[in-house]
């Protein structure tokens, strides 16, 4: 009987550390995925997009979510 409850309980450690692994790395890959949209709806909303808009135009223009992704390329680079 020792060596069932010894065997359960190395299975289940190594289980559980798999599960953790496969949770972090879930993590990391949505972590990835959504941060680029979330910088850009932050920027958007707080208007330090650094996109210089002409004087003709008005403020009330509105900068596009592909306008504001090639700007954060164009002066911060592919990890800004």
């Amino acid at each position: 009987e020792e060596t069932t409850v010894s065997s359960q309980t190395t299975h289940g450690a190594a289980d559980m550390t798999r599960r953790m692994v496969c949770g972090g790395l879930a993590g990391m890959i949505a972590k990835t995925a959504t941060n680029p949209l979330d910088r850009i709806r932050m920027l958007s909303q707080t208007g330090e997009h650094g996109i210089k808009l002409s004087s003709t135009t008005t403020t009330t223009k509105r900068i596009t979510p592909l306008q504001l992704y090639k700007s954060i390329l164009q002066n911060e680079g592919i990890l800004g």
